[in-house]
């Protein structure tokens, strides 16, 4: 009884844990975001990431 309550409580305090629902939801669409939403995102860090790396080195 003690080793199983040893694996179960020596987890490290802040690493996300899956859950079962969390599994479940991603197995129904496999995806949370659709496609053209998540390249959207892409491009739109891309494009801030190229902005502020001008601002910061231009001087």
């Amino acid at each position: 009884m003690c080793i199983h309550l040893v694996c179960i409580f020596n987890n490290p305090l802040f690493v996300p844990k899956p859950t079962f629902a969390r599994i479940d939801f991603l197995r129904q669409g496999e995806r949370l975001v659709e496609k053209v939403a998540s390249n959207n995102v892409k491009i739109y860090t891309e494009n801030k990431t190229f902005v502020f790396a001008n601002v910061r080195f231009s001087k």
